[in-house]
């Protein structure tokens, strides 16, 4: 299968939203400030939306992606479809 991974630390489960439409996953979120201090000087965390999108191949079963988030990591995970298999039909001799 095809698995992706996304460091989202601070982002809340709420604020994720994933889509496949034609092929494509997206993946989207939001870390929002809940912090107002005017007197800041300095912050190391980045706020704000992000986006990603991916195109999946073919052989990807778009029906059963399932994503998961634990200790900031978002884990998205997309099985293969089974492979369908050639089909011999026999010939009827009348």
């Amino acid at each position: 299968g095809f698995r992706f991974e996304f460091e989202v630390p601070g982002i809340e489960q709420k604020n994720i939203d994933i889509s496949v439409e034609d092929g494509i996953l997206s993946v989207t979120g939001e870390r929002i400030s809940e912090r107002k201090d005017e007197d800041r000087i300095r912050t190391e965390r980045r706020y704000g939306k992000f986006v990603r999108s991916f195109r999946l191949p073919e052989s990807a079963d778009t029906d059963k992606v399932a994503a998961k988030l634990k200790n900031g990591i978002l884990m998205i995970e997309i099985p293969k479809r089974e492979e369908t298999k050639p089909r011999k039909i026999k010939v009827k001799v009348s």
